[in-house]
């Protein structure tokens, strides 16, 4: 979808304001209403909440850097290619080498007219020493990084617009880059311009000081054991903009802690790691609403600009979140989540993170014992009424071993059920996730395009129709060759490998071709 261009004299462009946080979860509860009561009331979906929730929110490529750079580009790691958090294969360095910021949200925000703020955190590895003198990332009129000492909730350190780095010893991180926000916020407003305020506190990563030694995230003194409410909300309601800004909340990852049995850490497929508390407020954007939806991170980007009534790229991989009727359709189905031992540890293939899962939400049982319910996955609430769904990961790991888990059914993956689906399901859910593995712009917010690019066909029931079981079997299956930290595409094999897509995608579809024999 493409909405046009804002009209002259129509209402004034929104404000926006992006709260990140590093490594928080959803699927402990770590936003709930005990732990932060501020974001709920203001931006909560629940009763009394000013505004939406997500629950069924994701993160395609679950490590800091992918993440943060998917977020901003509204495209995958395998399209953007900063996989890990560590160069080569990732961190800043890797971003800065590969120019993705060329085009990504900040640049068109502030072609549009916007004031483009960042405070806090940027990437992994940003520091001055290994930034051209002077960088700042092309978009933001103001970058007020940190550099050195980013875990350090005590004693961190920013670089304001490339210059040297000015270290806060007697400053909470968290407080502080509340203080800076809300000063690069009020002179925006005075400028009489929009703004997009990018705020990337590190709470509530586990601290450090020599990022060597890590302990558990450290609290401001006088909140013992709670999360910090710093209520830049407040501050936009003072200064009469909160009602024409859009407010969001989110994490770049979510992080499992003792899940199967695991050292703590992030990175891996698993809900834990994958699913993030993302909320919503903002003109147009309904208040009080809980949606069951399935949405990831690289819909943010082509989300804002929709809101805006700027163009969204066709080059972006995402689809405006579904907040409202006018964004409402279509909805995303398949998701695709892919790693690359993001945490740059040595490479194992024993225990590498090398894999690719597809994460369907369909309205369509697939294994014999599947059940509609109250709940499409854990913490996903179908709302009474509302169309029938339930959620599916299917993954495929470098090692060679594929899963299959029915998440409203099993929703802590304990029953891996990939021997008890019947074959064409699974050559069906192979195919969607191959259509995926390497996608870009359109081909990634509909792969079903890719399978059948005359349009018959919109979502994944439609596939199960048993004149395309020989199609679907003679596919060639997903295949990793050898467990990587990098995104090399001839290391991923899939059936769209063998096919020119461009034409695939104008011409007749790769059914019609096999039937007929050519």
């Amino acid at each position: 979808p493409e909405p046009p261009q804002r009209p002259a004299g129509d209402k004034p462009l929104p404000n926006v304001l992006l709260v990140l946080s590093d490594d928080q979860d959803q699927m402990y509860g770590s936003a709930a209403p005990r732990f932060m009561p501020a974001v709920n009331k203001w931006l909560g979906g629940g009763d009394g909440g000013g505004g939406t929730q997500l629950s069924n929110f994701l993160i395609t490529t679950a490590v800091c850097c992918p993440a943060r750079t998917s977020i901003l580009t509204g495209k995958h790691a395998h399209c953007h290619n900063v996989t890990t958090n560590y160069y080569p294969s990732g961190g800043f360095v890797k971003f800065l080498e590969l120019d993705v910021e060329k085009t990504w949200l900040p640049t068109r925000l502030q072609e549009a007219g916007y004031q483009t703020i960042l405070v806090g955190k940027f990437l992994n590895g940003y520091y001055t020493s290994e930034a051209p003198a002077g960088y700042v990332p092309k978009g933001f009129t103001v970058f007020d990084a940190l550099t050195t000492n980013a875990y350090n909730m005590t004693n961190s350190c920013f670089s304001r617009n490339g210059g040297r780095s000015t270290c806060y010893p007697s400053d909470y991180q968290t407080d502080l880059i509340g203080v800076k926000a809300k000063n690069y916020i009020s002179a925006a407003v005075r400028a009489k311009k929009p703004f997009f305020a990018y705020v990337t506190p590190t709470a509530p990563h586990r601290s450090s000081t020599n990022l060597v030694t890590w302990h558990p995230p450290t609290p401001a003194s006088r909140h013992k054991d709670l999360y910090a409410d710093e209520n830049v909300l407040g501050h936009l309601q003072d200064l009469e903009v909160l009602d024409n800004t859009i407010v969001i909340y989110m994490s770049d990852n979510g992080y499992h802690m003792g899940a199967f049995s695991l050292l703590d850490g992030k990175n891996l497929p698993i809900e834990e790691d994958v699913r993030v508390p993302f909320f919503i407020r903002g003109p147009g954007i309904p208040a009080g609403q809980v949606l069951p939806h399935q949405s990831t991170n690289v819909d943010l980007a082509p989300t804002l600009l929709a809101l805006a009534g700027l163009p969204i790229p066709p080059d972006m991989d995402g689809l405006p979140l579904p907040l409202s009727e006018p964004l409402m359709r279509p909805l995303r189905e398949a998701s695709i989540m892919e790693g690359w031992n993001g945490d740059g540890s040595d490479e194992n293939a024993r225990y590498a993170a090398h894999f690719k899962t597809l994460r369907l939400c369909t309205d369509t049982l697939l294994l014999s014992d599947s059940a509609f319910g109250p709940a499409a996955a854990r913490q996903v609430p179908v709302r009474a009424g509302g169309p029938p769904l339930v959620c599916y990961k299917y993954t495929v790991w470098c090692q060679g071993n594929r899963e299959l888990y029915d998440l409203a059914a099993d929703p802590y993956e304990l029953i891996n059920r990939i021997n008890d689906a019947a074959a064409r399901v699974v050559d069906r859910l192979d195919a969607v996730l191959s259509a995926l593995v390497h996608c870009s712009g359109v081909a990634c917010r509909n792969p079903y395009s890719l399978l059948h690019p005359g349009g018959g066909v919109r979502k994944f029931s439609m596939l199960l129709a048993p004149e395309y079981d020989a199609f679907y079997s003679g596919l060639t299956k997903l295949r990793i060759k050898t467990c990587s930290k990098f995104y090399i595409p001839d290391n991923e094999v899939t059936w769209t490998q063998q096919i020119d897509v461009r034409a695939h995608v104008q011409g007749s579809t790769a059914l019609d071709r096999a039937q007929n024999g050519s």
